[in-house]
């Protein structure tokens, strides 16, 4: 309160002060969870200085809009909706939060997870309801971190966007619900709930506004997902599907990037990065600087520091050990080239490719398409020879046959298709994973972005960690960029 009264700071009401201002002016409440203890402790005071914490109590506002409207602070969270209002409804948000009239196993009541939400542009700091972990949600974060309950006391430094926290000397007070929960997800206090994913969902885009998602997709994703990707905590991106160009026009071409850059010019990019194509499978590694790392922000012990999925979420590997020896070797390359401290992060996301592509490939290749090389080598030698004989007897034969005018590369086709029964020749051979190599071509850290929802910086991976590929040439391949313009001016290169 003296704090406040010099104007060094600001304080907003919780639903504890609120019930306790209440018996101040001799309304009837429930003494719950605490407020006996603090009834108790303030008869011990002056009637003088329950006045003042009467008076002071009844001049608090339910929330402050600071900074220019760029934040919000609360008690227990409050809509986009409600900023910078006053009324009964508002003010009731501001304390309580909502909730969905349901109960938890613990007797408590579901809070409705506004946060899940928000798409605001005022960050929303709030507490309320204790987290093991205070994380940015949507532009918004909880500081309570349960110190009474054995937990953290927690602040934010503000425009920083930087935590600090002191954790608490013991137990003051026995929760009814534990603060961290077994199940994935539980270590930030969001542990997964098939409610979540169950049924037809209304996903709330930033870009694509409100995507529907029908309930028969909803089951299939979650049938694959949960029976052949990888662990849900290590799966923080899954990168979007290459969209193909147009059917080219060029004579000759299916495709060709003047489809590309005409589509770009259409939508209003007027500017494009062309990287370099790697013969490798698409892969996302997920690397923690160490063990402790990746137990207190993924919430996982035992196993790789990190993850190597495919695009859909399934594990690169089938075996976790080379998973772990790939991982140590970037983690290696990250630390060397200084990346850990440059970027200020305990981990990185990297969406690269594995190379060379046979490394996961070969196993397809060998299940898949062999028989069919095996086939078309078997048959076609004899298909050309009966085709070579009747074109010697003067049958017209097309283009089937290299021996009539329009056939000359019926023979080269059937050399090339050898050559890629055996291999393509684009990529070199490698069973062993000592021989792989990675070329990521954007990285993702936990540091902080410039954004509004705090979210991990995607950034050029040529411009801001090709260190690591300079530093170990054996492990990692630099993916080059090339700027370009779109439109018609932009494809003459490329013919």
């Amino acid at each position: 309160m003296a704090m406040v009264k010099s104007g060094n700071a600001l304080c907003v009401p919780g639903n504890h002060e609120n019930k306790y201002g209440r018996h101040l002016r001799g309304r009837k409440v429930q003494p719950t969870h605490g407020l006996a203890e603090t009834i108790e402790q303030m008869e011990r005071e002056s009637e003088e200085f329950r006045a003042e914490v009467r008076e002071f109590l009844d001049g608090l506002v339910s929330h402050y809009v600071l900074d220019g409207g760029r934040l919000v602070v609360c008690h227990a969270g409050l809509p986009e909706k409600y900023h910078g209002r006053t009324s009964g409804r508002v003010r009731s948000h501001a304390l309580y939060g909502e909730t969905t009239g349901e109960t938890d196993e613990f007797g408590l009541p579901v809070r409705y997870p506004w946060a899940e939400d928000y798409r605001g542009r005022a960050a929303v700091v709030y507490g309320h309801t204790p987290v093991p972990e205070a994380s940015w949600l949507n532009n918004t974060i909880c500081l309570d971190t349960g110190a009474v309950f054995g937990g953290k006391l927690t602040a934010l430094r503000w425009p920083e966007r930087e935590l600090v926290d002191v954790p608490a000397e013991r137990v003051w007070y026995e929760p009814v619900k534990p603060l961290r929960a077994e199940a994935p997800g539980g270590h930030d206090g969001r542990p997964l709930d098939l409610r979540d994913v169950h049924g037809r969902r209304v996903v709330e885009t930033r870009h694509a506004g409100r995507v529907s998602v029908r309930e028969e997709n909803a089951a299939a994703a979650l049938e694959v997902m949960s029976r052949f990707a990888v662990d849900p905590r290590l799966l923080p991106y899954l990168p979007p599907t290459m969209a193909p160009t147009a059917t080219s026009r060029v004579e000759g071409y299916l495709e060709h990037p003047a489809e590309a850059f005409a589509q770009y010019a259409e939508d209003g990019v007027a500017r494009v990065v062309c990287e370099e194509k790697h013969m490798g499978s698409r892969a996302v590694v997920l690397v923690c600087r160490d063990a402790e790392t990746a137990r207190g922000r993924f919430g996982v012990t035992g196993g790789p520091a990190g993850s190597l999925y495919t695009r859909t979420g399934r594990p690169f590997f089938d075996d976790e050990s080379v998973t772990g020896q790939i991982l140590d070797r970037v983690r290696t390359a990250v630390g060397e080239a200084g990346l850990w401290d440059e970027l200020d992060t305990e981990w990185l996301l990297l969406d690269a490719e594995l190379m060379p592509w046979s490394l996961k490939a070969a196993g397809l290749l060998r299940s898949q398409y062999a028989a069919v090389g095996a086939a078309s080598g078997a048959v076609l030698p004899g298909v050309l020879a009966a085709l070579e004989g009747a074109a010697a007897r003067g049958v017209d034969v097309g283009t089937c046959c290299p021996g009539s005018a329009n056939g000359r590369r019926t023979r080269p086709r059937s050399r090339r298709r050898t050559a890629a029964t055996a291999g393509p020749r684009t990529a070199w051979t490698a069973s062993d994973w000592r021989r792989s190599r990675s070329s990521p071509s954007r990285a993702a850290a936990s540091r902080p972005c410039p954004t509004t929802d705090n979210s991990p910086c995607w950034t050029g991976w040529w411009s801001t960690t090709a260190p690591v590929c300079s530093g170990r040439p054996a492990a990692c391949t630099s993916t080059r960029p090339t700027p370009s313009r779109c439109g018609p001016a932009s494809t003459g290169g490329w013919r």
